[in-house]
């Protein structure tokens, strides 16, 4: 600096100010200035200045992804206003990740930077503690604090939300349509995920429901204990995956050779057979009464999708699990119950299929993994989640029946038609695969 002072005929004070752009040192003098700062190649030491003048000019900005709009216009116009005050702006993406919004606030103080703009990662409240402990003044924007004494900056939306209706009653417009995505189905898959687990757990259903008949000739029993063993199974699955961060893939997986063995143990290999009189087999397991439960149970999972909470969140995770976490809602919680919800349809499906065959079987099930998945993408459910339904689901299943029927008409070998369902499969995920969206296919 004393270089350039020299260079400019004056003093290293006027330099400095110049550097700041300081209103006392005149446009003409700055601009020599400035020149001569560019041919020497000079570029001030920051953290030296801080020190010396126990001032920084460099504020911290942490926003979500600044990749969003909202978050992107909220930067511009922070940074231009820094810029008439001569503060520059560093900004940083926490994606919800709590670690790394950590690591950068810590940075942070590090530099001893004037303040920050904080928009914290969803249940964080450590980056405002290590804030004060530093003495760093701190501002949450768009998100309110935990403690209602930290300062914070937020949009009113009860008065947004009024205004606008009012805008729209005042111009003669009757409907209204409002959609709030705040904290408060129908498959696994609309979720995104996808459960290999099925025809084990299928097995492992009936033969309970069928053991349990068998020893209490009690049908409500029977049906209760099937429930119970799939929503066990179920929930372990849920708590590996949302406590582990294991994926649905590997822990039904899992599930699928753990519950095949805990059937075959049950069992000893055998085959419990199911008296042919009974309620059990007359009701799930005969026409027309099994045709009026399963046109029941089509029924309500068609009204938890399309006109519950429930149905509504589910599609939203399968959707975009992130924004739905944005949004306010609990999706650890959500997928606990979408998958409670899996075990119970799980459970009555495998008293279904045992009533049908009129026994508990261990080896039953054995491949419907790919009978599910089919039947599902057929559909028209979505490999990435969000997209699809009970009654597209139900086209599918009808559809690979009837294809299967056809095969055995035609006399097909049963290798044959394992290869024809696979194909079918590959050509349905083909033709419903989502192209031109920039998205990675793995």
């Amino acid at each position: 600096m004393k270089d350039i002072a020299i260079r400019a005929n004056t003093s290293i004070n006027t330099v400095s100010k110049a550097l700041r752009n300081h209103p006392q040192v005149s446009k003409k003098k700055k601009q020599e200035i400035l020149e001569i700062v560019r041919e020497m190649g000079y570029i001030p030491n920051i953290t030296a200045r801080t020190l010396r003048q126990q001032r920084s000019y460099l504020l911290g900005m942490v926003v979500g992804d600044n990749t969003n709009p909202y978050f992107a216009t909220m930067i511009k116009t922070v940074q231009m206003k820094l810029k008439e005050h001569n503060y520059s702006l560093v900004t940083f993406n926490n994606y919800e990740n709590i670690e790394d919004e950590l690591r950068f606030v810590t940075e942070l103080c590090g530099l001893r930077v004037a303040g920050v703009l904080l928009s914290p990662a969803m249940g964080n409240s450590l980056s405002a503690e290590l804030l004060k402990k530093n003495n760093i003044p701190y501002v949450f924007i768009n998100r309110a604090p935990e403690n209602t004494l930290d300062p914070y900056v937020m949009a009113d939306d009860e008065l947004a939300a009024y205004l606008a209706t009012k805008h729209l009653i005042d111009n003669k417009k009757g409907k209204i349509l409002f959609m709030n995505f705040y904290e408060g189905f129908i498959t696994s898959k609309m979720r995104g995920s996808i459960d290999l687990s099925a025809g084990s757990m299928i097995a492992l259903t009936g033969v309970v429901a069928v053991k349990a008949y068998v020893a209490t000739n009690n049908l409500i029993l029977a049906i209760l204990a099937a429930m119970a063993i799939s929503l066990l199974c179920y929930f372990v699955i849920v708590i590996a995956h949302t406590q582990l961060e294991v994926p649905t893939f590997i822990c039904s997986l899992g599930m699928l050779s753990i519950a095949r063995a805990v059937v075959t143990m049950i069992s000893s290999g055998t085959i419990t057979m199911l008296p042919y009189d009974s309620p059990f087999k007359k009701i799930f397991g005969l026409r027309p009464s099994i045709l009026i439960v399963g046109f029941a149970l089509f029924v309500f999972a068609l009204i938890i999708e399309k006109y519950t909470l429930f149905g509504r969140y589910t599609r939203l995770i399968g959707g975009d699990e992130i924004v739905a976490r944005l949004s306010g809602i609990d999706v650890n919680k959500r997928k606990i119950m979408v998958y409670l919800f899996a075990g119970i349809m799980t459970a009555i499906g495998g008293v279904i299929m045992a009533a049908r065959i009129g026994s508990g079987s261990p080896s039953i099930g054995d491949g419907y993994e790919l009978n599910v998945i089919s039947a599902v993408v057929l559909g028209g459910t979505s490999q990435r989640g969000g997209i699809g339904g009970v009654r597209g689901t139900l086209i599918g299943a009808l559809t690979l029946t009837m294809l299967a029927n056809g095969l055995v008409l035609w006399g097909m070998p049963s290798e044959v038609q394992l290869l024809i369902k696979g194909a079918v499969l590959v050509l349905a995920v083909f033709i419903s695969q989502e192209r031109g969206t920039g998205a990675v296919v793995k």
